[in-house]
């Protein structure tokens, strides 16, 4: 997980400051509207901005808008609690808590408290190349050197749910389970949609046989994904999903079945998936007599083979496969 998320620089990352002032006007509905006017530091209006409303929990409707042609932005329907607001327009991002309990009112305003033009983007290169290190350094096997190049971006951006994602992996690759899971839940703590920090309790759970924790985590990994793989997750978020419930002792072949078909039909080349489905479908058949799960597990095994002939499981699958080929017609 360290490798993936390395490669990539969260937005957070570059961001520069947005100011908040917030005016609640009491209401007696259960539900409220949120919404106000996103400017620059010059006062104009800023059109085009993306503003995320998320509920702090982590659990509840994800609500999203953007700024229309004079700045302004409305969210109706609103469930009362806490929640985590994001303002986005191209490299600037911040994050916000607010409480809603009925009406709010909200000025987000660009660039009022730091550096902007040129420093500003001086400041932004500097984060990128401190986090760019940082990812060095851990390939590097430097392990404390490169949490101190993290914790550096993170002192600039304290929501930079990234930089806690990949110290906790840091620490899960020390041997350090509980400060890893710490971090991990910093992470989701400064950012509810740093999905690296999902993918890595779940990984920790897994590892730990606290496998309906793991299951949990990587339930929401998959559903903030938004890349291949359509609702629910990309392709490697519905495996790992896949994989931990795999391993707990009350999975249901039929549901990780159905996983499995899931990340191969978004992502044909996914060999552990085929290698895994192989697996799933021998025991499927072997619990329900039907011999045709054994054929389509035949096919998984060299499906994995022909994709991975000299990957980690490929005496398994060729094993497998001498032994189900008879049951294909």
């Amino acid at each position: 997980m360290v490798g993936s998320s390395f490669g990539r620089v969260s937005a957070a990352i570059v961001c520069a400051a947005l100011g908040l002032a917030l005016t609640a006007a009491p209401a007696a509905a259960q539900t409220g509207e949120v919404k106000g006017k996103v400017i620059g530091a010059d006062g104009k209006p800023i059109e085009g901005a993306r503003v995320t409303i998320v509920p702090k929990s982590g659990s509840g409707q994800k609500f999203e808008t953007t700024s229309r042609r004079g700045g302004e932005f409305s969210q109706n329907r609103v469930p009362h609690g806490l929640y985590v607001v994001t303002a986005t327009k191209d490299a600037l991002t911040q994050t916000y808590e607010i409480e809603v309990k009925g009406n709010l009112e909200v000025e987000l305003k660009l660039g009022s408290t730091e550096p902007t033009g040129k420093d500003d983007a001086a400041r932004r290169e500097k984060l990128q190349a401190a986090f760019a290190e940082g990812a060095k350094l851990s390939n590097a096997g430097r392990h404390d050197e490169a949490i101190a190049k993290f914790q550096e971006v993170i002192n600039e951006v304290p929501r930079c749910g990234e930089c806690y994602a990949n110290i906790g992996s840091i620490y899960l690759m020390k041997g350090d389970t509980a400060a890893a899971e710490e971090h991990y839940k910093k992470a989701i703590e400064a950012n509810p949609d740093t999905i690296d920090a999902y993918n890595g309790l779940a990984n920790l759970y897994n590892t730990q046989k606290r496998y309906k924790e793991a299951q949990l985590m990587i339930a929401e990994a998959a559903k903030r994904s938004t890349s291949a793989g359509g609702p629910g997750g990309n392709a490697g978020a519905v495996y790992n999903q896949a994989a931990i419930m795999w391993n707990s002792p009350d999975a249901d072949p039929a549901e990780v079945q159905a996983l499995l078909a899931k990340v191969i039909a978004a992502d044909p080349n996914h060999a552990e998936a085929q290698f895994l489905m192989g697996n799933v479908l021998v025991k499927l058949g072997a619990s329900t007599g039907d011999m045709a799960m054994f054929a389509q597990a035949a096919t998984a095994f060299e499906n994995y083979l022909k994709l991975a002939p000299n990957g980690p499981n490929a005496a398994k699958a060729k094993e497998s496969f001498e032994q189900l080929k008879t049951f294909r017609k």
